[in-house]
């Protein structure tokens, strides 16, 4: 049997830190977000304080895209050509055709040497699949058993964000305009999960900053026994403070967690909007 080394790509929605990235060799390829017939790679050209800086002044919402086949064909080849295999871990397929795009690149290749995983998630709750998978990659796991794995993993996945403002939502047509006026009204922040690949209402905070972290607390606190305090990310979009105040509150209960603290990137805050914060963990196996 012949082991080759496993490199581990994703796409730039996992919103994982460089530094992270570029400790486990972990390929990116970027999502495009649009403004009119301006485009730009997720990552590479523009960032979310950007984009929220376009919207404020202009007005105009951005579009977003996937990447094209060739996109991932060209790191695909670059890691083949160098004898590694590739298991390649995107943006849940019911929000984005990235893994479509993903399994196309990868059908030019022979078909033991990639593997297209579909998080059925988002933001670093993709992060924490592809962190998982890179460290089991680089203890040595075979690559079959290194799939099943993450797959499972997978399954043990919990993510939610709670969502500041509704103006995101709304003006990119995910909200009606009788909510978004009785949520600015009452000051609701809605807090989103996955299910299924799918963005759900998981909750609905009244309240500031403050009623937002007791409800990510409480989250954290409900499954506290099953929780592999390993891999826990706290994402947000342009809310530094509120994001260290919540690692400082994590770790003040469990001194020992290893959270990674993560900004989301221009594609993920193009629909959530600015002042998002969230929490991905996964329950133990």
């Amino acid at each position: 049997m012949i082991l080759r080394k496993i490199r581990i790509v994703t796409d730039s929605t996992s919103d994982l830190p460089l530094e992270l990235k570029e400790k486990h060799q972990i390929e990116t390829v970027p999502l495009y977000v649009r403004f009119g017939e301006e485009f730009f790679a997720d990552g590479v050209d523009i960032d979310n304080r950007a984009i929220f800086k376009r919207v404020s002044k202009t007005g105009a919402m951005p579009q977003t895209a996937a990447p094209t086949p060739e996109n991932f064909s060209e790191i695909f080849k670059k890691l083949i050509d160098e004898d590694q295999d590739v298991i390649c871990i995107c943006l849940s397929s019911p929000l984005s055709a990235t893994v479509q795009s993903a399994t196309i690149a990868a059908s030019e290749f022979p078909t033991d040497r990639i593997e297209i995983i579909d998080s059925l998630n988002l933001s670093t709750g993709i992060g924490l699949l592809v962190l998982y998978a890179a460290e089991l990659a680089e203890q040595g796991m075979p690559f079959k058993e290194l799939v099943e794995m993450v797959e499972k993993q997978r399954a043990n996945l919990e993510t939610y964000f709670a969502v500041d403002t509704m103006d995101y939502l709304y003006k990119g047509g995910r909200c009606t305009g009788l909510q978004h006026l009785m949520a600015g009204m009452l000051k609701i922040h809605p807090v989103l999960t996955m299910e299924e690949g799918q963005i759900i209402v998981k909750d609905k905070i009244r309240g500031g900053n403050r009623k937002i972290q007791d409800r990510l607390m409480d989250y954290i606190v409900a499954n506290e026994d099953q929780i592999d305090f390993n891999y826990i990310a706290v994402p947000g979009a342009d809310c530094d403070r509120e994001v260290k105040s919540m690692i400082k509150r994590i770790k003040e209960r469990y001194p020992k967690a290893r959270i990674i603290s993560a900004e989301a990137g221009s594609v993920i805050s193009s629909h959530c909007g600015p002042g998002t914060i969230g929490l991905m963990f996964f329950k133990k196996q």
